[in-house]
């Protein structure tokens, strides 16, 4: 009994699908050279000279950009060096003792 289901089953690709997947065959000559003549040339070279232009300027932005930001770092580095310059200055003159202290002798009063 259910050997004959199994045969019952339905197909699951049909064939009006099988038809629509299946690549489309390449143009021929005659109608590559009609797509061809279609486009228009002027606006193609047109675009790709703003294009090239475009992108001289983005790359000399670029480079000015990146100069900025090297002088930005560079002048980060600086500012950090000499704040801890002054941290390491305040630490050391907080670990000596003040002299002005130590050398004025107390004065105590004499008990009664």
């Amino acid at each position: 009994m259910r050997r004959k289901e199994a045969d019952v089953r339905p197909m699951r690709h049909s064939a009006p699908v099988l038809d629509e997947t299946r690549r489309q065959p390449k143009q021929t000559r005659e109608q590559m050279v009609r797509t061809n003549q279609r486009k228009p040339n002027d606006v193609a070279e047109q675009k790709w000279k703003l294009a090239g232009s475009q992108q001289d300027k983005l790359k000399v932005l670029d480079q000015e950009a990146k100069f900025e930001n090297a002088k930005r770092r560079l002048q980060e580095s600086y500012q950090q060096h000499e704040k801890a310059k002054r941290q390491r200055k305040i630490q050391v003159l907080e670990t000596i003792p003040n002299q002005s202290k130590a050398q004025r002798p107390l004065l105590k009063r004499p008990r009664r």
